[in-house]
């Protein structure tokens, strides 16, 4: 009974993920020019947060499966350089709105997240990419 509440609420947070994404995402060019096409970010891989957590994040078709040493998993959506995820475990489950940031020597996300249960606020974190995936 628990893994089917479990699936059905991770399937509700897939979708309000997506949705959320999606309304982060307008573009606010003018109508005269037309709007530049996202750049590809390269965000599959292993990436550590200052605050001590390591996610594991996989592109699967059109989605990413993310995995994090916290022991929650989740679903997210890649949109420009915005990545929005929801996630859940046994006791909490949350959303993270990060942007890819690039500099001269590493990839960052930086970005919040929240959780329910939880404190009623956003969190900040930035992720730094630690290494690739290896898909072997």
């Amino acid at each position: 009974k628990n893994s089917v509440a479990t699936l059905v609420f991770l399937a509700f947070v897939a979708i309000l993920t997506i949705v959320l994404s999606s309304v982060h995402a307008v573009p606010t060019t003018p109508s005269d020019k037309p709007p530049e096409p996202p750049k590809t970010v390269q965000i599959e891989g292993i990436w550590e947060s200052d605050l001590g957590v390591v996610y594991t994040v996989e592109k699967k078709v059109d989605i990413y499966l993310v995995r994090c040493t916290s022991g929650d998993i989740g679903v997210g959506r890649l949109n420009g350089n915005t990545f929005t995820f929801g996630f859940g475990g046994s006791v909490k489950a949350g959303l993270a709105v990060y942007h890819i940031e690039k500099t001269d020597k590493e990839r960052k996300r930086v970005g919040e997240w929240t959780t329910v249960p939880g404190n009623g606020k956003w969190n900040e974190e930035i992720l730094t990419k630690i290494k690739p995936l290896n898909k072997e």
